[in-house]
């Protein structure tokens, strides 16, 4: 069986074949965890297309019990974002918590729009601002079931960490 659609690319793995593993956001089905198989090949056109935090167009297919990535196509790259460290930074801390509090293969239609329009304004706004930031994420918490944080992104953070149970990495804050 094989699917076509829109997904965010949350992060990627580099296994020690020729192949990479990807986590996508899907908006069909939720998180999914595919394979792209000979993507690390220097001739792999998929390679560029699935990079951390672009938006893509993805053919997924099935075969016992695993997702395989045949095909993908840049929408966005969201380029202006990669020339910023702090922008990286809430992308980055964005897509560490989504990939720990969303579940695998659950339609979350809700929070795929909210992030894709997360992401526009993180390319395209002047000034992004950590009150901006905290108020995704808390509402975030609050659209999965978890009490919504308050306050500065500081305390947005420490209360996500709370629930996750463990540190947002250091080296992407």
């Amino acid at each position: 069986m094989s699917i076509h659609t829109e997904a965010i690319v949350l992060k990627r793995k580099r296994l020690p074949s020729k192949d990479i593993l990807v986590t996508l956001f899907t908006n069909e089905e939720g998180k999914v965890v595919a394979m792209a198989k000979g993507a690390k090949k220097i001739t792999s056109t998929r390679s560029p297309r699935i990079q951390t935090g672009n938006l893509i167009k993805v053919m997924l297919d099935t075969h016992s019990d695993w997702r395989y990535i045949q095909g993908a196509e840049l929408i966005s790259g969201f380029s202006r974002i990669k020339e910023s460290t702090s922008r990286i930074a809430y992308l980055y801390t964005v897509f560490y918590i989504l990939d720990k509090l969303l579940p695998e293969m659950q339609k979350e239609i809700d929070i795929y729009r909210a992030t894709r329009v997360f992401l526009i304004r993180l390319a395209r706004e002047e000034v992004i601002s950590e009150a901006y930031v905290a108020e995704y994420i808390g509402n975030l918490m609050s659209h999965l079931g978890f009490s919504k944080p308050e306050g500065s992104y500081k305390e947005v953070i420490a209360s996500v960490e709370t629930t996750i149970g463990e540190k947002i990495p250091v080296d992407i804050l």
